[in-house]
């Protein structure tokens, strides 16, 4: 009953490291792999970032413009009556 028995032999055990040691740098391939990706993503999320307020830049210019365009339309009549009122006022007096 004292006998023990190896429950592996060397080479088994050499053959374990040597597949552990090649799972690990698949692992750290892979990991340097990851980074990349990450590095890449979180640049394309800055340019996105930068677009975004772009075009709310653009946006605001156009809501702008429309703004004006809708002031000139709703005041221009009444511009060009106080205009012609004045006008005529000035004709009369001379």
């Amino acid at each position: 009953m004292s006998e023990q028995k190896q429950w592996y032999t060397n080479k088994q055990l050499f053959e374990q490291i040597l597949s552990i040691q090649n799972d690990l740098k698949d692992f750290q391939i892979e990991l340097k792999e990851t980074r990349a990706m990450i590095k890449k993503y979180n640049g394309l999320r800055e340019e996105v970032g930068a677009l975004r307020e772009e075009v709310k830049a653009i946006e605001n210019k156009q809501k702008g413009k429309k703004e004006i365009s809708r002031s000139v339309l709703n005041w221009g009549g009444f511009i060009f009556g106080m205009l012609t009122v004045v006008i005529t006022a000035i004709a009369k007096l001379m």
